[in-house]
């Protein structure tokens, strides 16, 4: 897995793609990015089988670690977090069992 990273964060050396390094993904470097991030963006390309019912991991972690972030209205991670709306379940008491970034 890659992660791409503005080049303010002071990524590791290595190729670019459109100004952003890309990395290759280890554990401990994954969790210095999410306590480096501000906001994500998880887009996907719903009109393909394959994209749409991708589980909202990443979705799940950024709300786990009290990152703001978007998706597409249609994707599957907008569905699953308006799902957890509808039950009632806030941000709040979603994260009552801490956060890395607390």
């Amino acid at each position: 897995m890659l992660a791409a990273t503005p080049h303010a964060v002071q990524p590791q050396v290595g190729p670019t793609a459109g100004g952003y390094a890309i990395e290759t993904w280890s554990e401990r470097r994954q969790e210095e990015m999410m306590r480096e991030c501000k906001a994500a963006l998880d887009a996907k390309a719903t009109n393909r089988f394959n994209q749409y019912y991708k589980p909202p991991t990443k979705a799940q972690q950024f709300v786990a670690s009290g990152i703001p972030f978007a998706v597409n209205f249609e994707s599957y991670s907008a569905e699953y977090s308006r799902a957890w709306l509808q039950r009632g379940i806030s941000r709040r008491r979603f994260q009552t069992g801490g956060s890395p970034r607390q």
